[in-house]
């Protein structure tokens, strides 16, 4: 009986440390219970929340820019 819990407990710990060195989206996923679908749409929120921004800071420099050039050339 020893022997038997001795091998599932070191299987357990070679299953364990497997993702830990082979990392990837779907085991990390996995382990931390997190479906891939949500990790997904939370990089898409991210992405499109990140390429507004620029696109708003654009805008607002060229709008800037529009009014100095404006107000410099009255």
């Amino acid at each position: 009986m020893p022997c038997k819990a001795q091998f599932t407990q070191l299987e357990f710990r070679t299953e364990d440390t497997r993702p830990a060195l082979w990392p990837s989206g779907k085991t990390l996923a996995q382990r931390s219970g997190v479906a891939e679908e949500v990790v997904v749409k939370v990089v898409v929120v991210v992405v499109v929340v990140v390429v507004v921004v620029v696109v708003v800071v654009v805008v607002v420099k060229v709008v800037l820019v529009v009014v100095v050039i404006v107000v410099v050339g009255v």
